[in-house]
């Protein structure tokens, strides 16, 4: 039979892979009554696979599946004539009735969340099939919690080409190592469709951020990404920021909790003086210290795109806080800084309230768990007067601020939050 070329096969493997004669190079089968077909469970060149053994139960018509055309002859011969192609893929074997019902009860909603359910990579298949080869409603897909590794997230991209819908997955707490990084940012340079992918909580360290970094060089759709507590280091950050220097597409970056230091702040405060795109950038619960913070502060006086930095539990002092207070003093877009959790005393503030007087687009700062004491506080206050555009200024956690003045700045204006 005439066979055509990548077509999949709706059937259960009845041989051994190499049991099947390969397809010849103009992907013909010289077999009678065979059809040239990619099967999943085979390598990944074209078999001749014989028609007796494919499933009606499962099978389209033959005509339907390859869209080819069908006489037969006297012996009973099949031939064709090839016009297109058309890919058919086989029904999981395994199965899992649990995760099955949950995909089958969740059917017509756009957002499905199957967390912690110590699914593997077998379930990935399920989930590939059923919830996004055959799902054109879903657009939001969390797998949180589970064990899935290459072949688990070659079945979930594989199918992720696919579906034009669904631009959203969630991945934390997955055990996705270096390895499995590697899968994931490949396939993302050829998936048109997703926007958003969160692999919070898991292990892809410096080899995973390269991975990343090269994918984000070549896809063209990716707007939130975040890869908060991966163990990056500076190391990763320093292939994240060269590939943001080029990047026109990401709009939001989440790094918490990936030790990265002064030197890492520098690597990004570098590439986001080429990046024109990036409005979010969160680097919370990291070391980036005083030093850090003014290569960040520097580059804001200039960037015209960020409008969210969370530096929150980053060892940032009195002189990181100076840092900053110069670069909102000629920064126009930042809109939200948030430095909880620090060690920023009442002098760090005079500087902050000192700029917050003439800054015109703030609406947000949050010193919460700093070392402010009254003296801070009052400071803070007075700024407000000047200020109207600010809504809300947070110190709560502020031991040293003693209730009494808490009490009467909260009455006094209400943007002050304790």
């Amino acid at each position: 039979m005439v066979g055509t070329q990548n077509v999949g096969i709706c059937a259960f493997l009845w041989k051994f892979c190499s049991h099947l004669p390969p397809c010849q190079s103009s992907q013909d089968c010289s077999e009678p009554n065979h059809i040239c077909v990619h099967h999943h469970r085979c390598s990944q060149n074209p078999v001749c696979y014989p028609l007796s053994m494919l499933d009606e139960n499962i099978c389209p018509p033959i005509p339907t599946m390859t869209n080819i055309t069908v006489t037969t002859t006297t012996s009973n011969t099949i031939t064709t004539s090839v016009t297109t192609t058309t890919a058919v893929v086989l029904p999981p074997v395994y199965r899992n009735p649990v995760l099955e019902k949950i995909i089958e009860t969740n059917k017509n909603l756009s957002r499905l969340e199957i967390h912690f359910q110590n699914l593997t990579d077998d379930d990935m298949e399920i989930v590939a099939y059923y919830a996004i080869r055959n799902n054109q409603i879903l657009t939001s897909l969390d797998l949180s919690g589970n064990r899935i590794g290459v072949d688990g997230l070659k079945y979930l991209t594989d199918a992720m080409l696919e579906n034009k819908m669904l631009t959203s997955l969630t991945l934390h707490y997955s055990s996705i190592n270096e390895n499995v990084a590697k899968h994931l940012a490949d396939a993302l340079q050829h998936n048109e469709a997703l926007t958003r992918l969160d692999l919070h909580n898991n292990r892809i360290g410096v080899k995973g951020a390269q991975y990343f970094a090269n994918a984000l060089q070549n896809n063209a759709k990716l707007k939130i990404l975040d890869l908060s507590s991966n163990i990056i280091g500076d190391d990763g950050i320093r292939y994240l920021a060269d590939a943001l220097k080029t990047n026109t597409e990401l709009v939001s970056l989440n790094l918490y909790t990936n030790l990265i230091t002064e030197e890492g702040a520098q690597h990004l405060a570098d590439a986001m003086r080429y990046n024109k795109r990036l409005e979010r950038l969160f680097l919370q619960n990291n070391i980036i210290g005083n030093n850090g913070t003014r290569y960040l502060a520097d580059t804001l006086k200039t960037n015209t795109k960020l409008i969210t930095l969370v530096l929150d539990s980053n060892k940032v002092g009195d002189e990181g806080a100076q840092y900053l207070a110069e670069s909102i003093r000629s920064n126009m877009t930042l809109k939200t800084l948030d430095i909880r959790y620090n060690k920023i005393g009442d002098n760090g503030v005079q500087y902050l309230a000192s700029a917050l007087k003439n800054n015109t687009n703030l609406i947000g700062l949050d010193l919460s768990g700093n070392e402010i004491t009254d003296k801070g506080a009052l400071c803070l206050a007075d700024a407000l007067r000047y200020n109207t555009i600010i809504e809300s200024l947070t110190m709560k956690n502020s031991k040293n601020v003693s209730s009494t003045i808490k009490q009467q700045l909260s009455v006094k204006d209400h943007r002050l939050q304790f």
